[in-house]
């Protein structure tokens, strides 16, 4: 392969970045189109804001390591934007019958993955795009608790 062509396939791959969750994280607008994955359970409650609203911005989340400890919280980062969307949740509870549809509504910009009972497994992930005014997320996340979608307001 030539150089050109080596450096237009790199540049088509995503970038991935660990997150060890030992402390929040603030998304820049630089890193927009990153996969993050969280590579440990936090001790505490951690924060992962997402970059400032524009047209096509992109962020995906894994869970990578199991969240039993603590709440990995995921929050616009203001500007009246909000969270659109729907994530398919995978009941882990063992009187669970069916998975469930959880819908976000309309006024949301706060989403928390719960780490209490038995957490949120790895292997859930959530996608948000921006269309300039509002995060849109889709995902599945599999987890004991259904995740909550509050608002800052």
């Amino acid at each position: 392969m030539s150089k050109v062509g080596r450096a237009s396939r790199n540049a088509s791959l995503m970038r991935v970045e660990s997150l060890d969750l030992t402390g929040d994280k603030t998304m820049l607008a630089a890193e927009s189109g990153e996969v993050y994955v969280t590579t440990a359970d936090p001790a505490s409650d951690r924060t992962l804001t997402l970059p400032p609203v524009k047209a096509g911005a992109y962020v995906k989340v894994v869970v990578g390591l199991t969240i039993t400890t603590a709440n990995l919280i995921i929050k616009t980062n203001g500007n009246d934007s909000l969270l659109i969307g729907g994530i398919l949740f995978n009941d882990t509870d063992a009187s669970a019958t069916t998975d469930a549809q959880f819908v976000i509504g309309d006024s949301e910009d706060i989403l928390t993955l719960l780490g209490t009972n038995d957490g949120t497994l790895a292997g859930s992930w959530l996608e948000f795009i921006c269309n300039g005014t509002n995060w849109y997320v889709n995902g599945v996340v599999i987890a004991d608790e259904v995740p909550t979608f509050t608002s800052t307001d």
